[in-house]
Formats: C-alpha cells, structure tokens, sequence
C-alpha cells in the first residue's frame, strides 16, 4: 500500500470526525426534557435536516474507506489477527450504529417536513430515546476500534508508538450512558488524531496478496 494511500485514508478520517459536529450543535437526543424544548428541538432538525442528512451520509462514506485504510495498514504487519478484526468489527458497528442513530433522530422532523403535521411531534420523545441508545451502542463499538488499533500499533509501532496513548479516549467512550454527548467528542477526537497521524506520518506498508 502506497503512502499517498495512507495519506488519503488519513485525511478521511479527519473528515469523518469533523462531520459529526454539525449534528451535536443541532442537539443531541438526550437534551430537551420539558415539551418547549422537544418543539425547540424539532424546529431546529427541520432548520438543519438536509445538514443533519448530508454530513451523515458524509461521516459514513468517509469513515468506512478511513476505517478501509486503516485495518489494511494493521494487517499488513500483523496479518490476519484478533486485535486487528476486532478493531474492524468496532468500527462497523460504530458506523452502523451512529447512521441509525442519525435516522432515528432525524425520523420525526422528515415526517412533520413531508406530512405538515405538528401532531407527529408527539412520538418524538420515544424516537430521541431510541437515538440515544443507537448513539450509546455505537460507542461501545467505538471503544472496541480504539483499543485495538492502539494494541496494534503498541505491539508493532506501524504508527508511532506515542498514537497508542489515544486508547485513553477509548474510556469516555465506555462512559456514554452516563456522560451522555462529552462521549461522542472523544470518538471524534479519535478519529481527527489518528487521521493527522496517518496523513503526516504514514508507514511504508506492502499489503501481500491472498485469500483473507
């Protein structure tokens, strides 16, 4: 794998962590708690819902060929190893799971938008929930990509050794239930770091050809 691979693959990742902050400053699931703010809440995702929209698909599309690059730099000098698939099963459901999110989150404005029926808003609450525990999920999965690339690249150095002190970010993560959106900046943290590690510092790395 070529460094200008690398380097794309970096850079994708910066874009994949930088476009979930459009989606935290229209609001999190787990904020209104009074129905003034649940209204605030929906008058705002119709306000932002093609941003809330668009920057999701973004964050998918980036972080799944981010995440592409990344276990192929690990596996180039690990091969075919646990820590390494249990980073790429993290990082699906992390995406997975923070896409569903999105949808959910975003289910009641796109119907009140479609139908012109503020009565819809009535179902917003169990919505926001089921956002949140979406959200919740898909942080844990979040954790389980933190840990392992960064045993990888403790074990192996194929990124600077000093990138394996970002496994400390994998712990708020854990935390989601109970620190709520502090969390998600964590994994975005993640996400901008070790895409500026690739994107300035790549590794000279072959991928062998063969069967996975």
């Amino acid at each position: 794998m070529g460094v200008g691979t690398i380097r794309c693959g970096g850079a994708l990742g910066v874009v994949s962590g930088l476009a979930v902050l459009p989606g935290l400053f229209v609001g999190s699931p787990e904020i209104p708690d009074e129905n003034g703010e649940v209204r605030e809440y929906i008058d705002d995702g119709l306000a932002y819902l093609e941003v809330l929209g668009s920057m999701g698909l973004l964050r998918l599309l980036t972080g799944l060929a981010f995440l592409g690059v990344l276990i192929a730099v690990l596996r180039s000098v690990t091969g075919a190893t646990g820590a390494v698939y249990a980073a790429l099963a993290g990082g699906l459901l992390y995406l997975t799971l923070a896409s569903a999110g999105i949808a959910a989150e975003a289910a009641v404005p796109t119907a009140v938008a479609q139908f012109d029926d503020l009565s819809i808003a009535r179902v917003a609450e169990p919505m926001m929930g089921l956002a949140l525990w979406l959200y919740n999920f898909a942080q844990a999965g979040a954790a389980v990509l933190i840990f392992g690339v960064a045993y990888v690249i403790w074990r192996t150095g194929v990124l600077p050794k000093a990138s394996a002190a970002l496994a400390v970010l994998g712990v708020p993560t854990l935390l989601s239930p109970w620190i709520g959106v502090a969390s998600a900046y964590t994994t975005i943290a993640w996400f901008v770091l070790t895409g500026l590690v690739m994107l300035i510092l790549p590794p000279v790395v072959r991928v062998a050809n063969g069967p996975a």
